[in-house]
């Protein structure tokens, strides 16, 4: 197979997030070949390490990548993603980042058909041993130790009111202090910083194009409009949790561990996003 025949992307069949994943693979080796030469020390047998050092090879012509980058990029715009876009969008609605460290590729394709079924099938997934390893991964990288300390307090206790108003404290610090919302009097918060931290990310290429990075920045806006919706007079409160209602002292709904946990997922994902944009400047 030819290093710029991509034909292989349209045989992917199954799970829609492998094809992403695959052509995100794809540009990252174009725009860095020498990540053959590490996957060939790794698996120098099981992943073709010969093949992967003539890829590599190839892709020193400039010839090559140019063509190779040109295909991948036409393809990107050419493919239908709005059906596995449209799931993404609907776990962020959930209430749930798509973790790949947390579940099988292909797992975050089929979108479950209540609240609860969402819920259910990703507690599922879900070990204690995920979850120190997530707040243990948190607590290095967190930007207020005190608040967040108190946050996994809460929830080892059970107090999961407590707990999810302060991990929203924490998102909405993040948001609120990205590089792409700093500047002039007044600062955006939640949804709005939000946006202003999507906004610098797409304009990166990998974020802007369809595919993997697309997939995630859908599911991440459709979480921050759910998580930041307006409370509109505090009518009808939603089945997923909403800081306005919490933070105003309006929401009736039990809050729950699950509430918690979902939030910690969006916490690690919003300081990722939030460092990605530092890099991006």
């Amino acid at each position: 197979m030819s290093i710029v025949n991509i034909d292989f992307l349209d045989q992917i069949e199954g799970h829609e997030s492998i094809r992403a994943f695959a052509m995100l693979f794809a540009r990252c080796i174009v725009e860095n070949p020498d990540i053959l030469l590490e996957i060939q020390k790794a698996h120098p047998i099981d992943a073709g390490g010969e093949n992967w050092v003539a890829i590599r090879n190839d892709l020193q012509d400039d010839s090559i990548r140019t063509r190779f980058r040109k295909n991948l990029i036409e393809y990107a715009n050419s493919y239908d993603w709005s059906p596995i876009e449209a799931v993404y969008i609907g776990w962020g609605k959930y209430g749930w980042i798509t973790a790949f460290e947390l579940v099988e590729m292909g797992f975050w394709d089929i979108l479950p058909k209540s609240q609860m079924e969402a819920d259910q099938k990703v507690l599922q997934e879900i070990s204690e041993d995920y979850l120190l390893r997530l707040r243990s991964e948190l607590e290095e990288n967190t930007h207020n130790s005190a608040m967040f300390k108190e946050a996994c307090f809460c929830f080892d206790h059970q107090c999961y009111y407590a707990c999810s108003s302060l991990l929203l404290s924490l998102i909405d610090g993040v948001l609120t202090s990205t590089p792409s919302n700093i500047g002039g009097k007044n600062r955006r918060t939640g949804e709005g910083a939000g946006k202003k931290l999507i906004e610098k990310l797409t304009e990166n290429d990998f974020f802007g194009s369809p595919g993997y990075f697309n997939l995630e920045i859908q599911n991440y806006k459709s979480f921050l409009a759910t998580i930041f919706a307006r409370a509109n007079g505090f009518e009808d409160e939603p089945l997923n949790l909403n800081r306005n209602y919490l933070h105003h002292g309006m929401s009736n709904r039990t809050m729950t561990r699950a509430d918690c946990i979902k939030l910690f997922i969006a916490y690690r994902k919003t300081i990722e996003l939030s460092k990605y944009a530092e890099v991006k400047g």
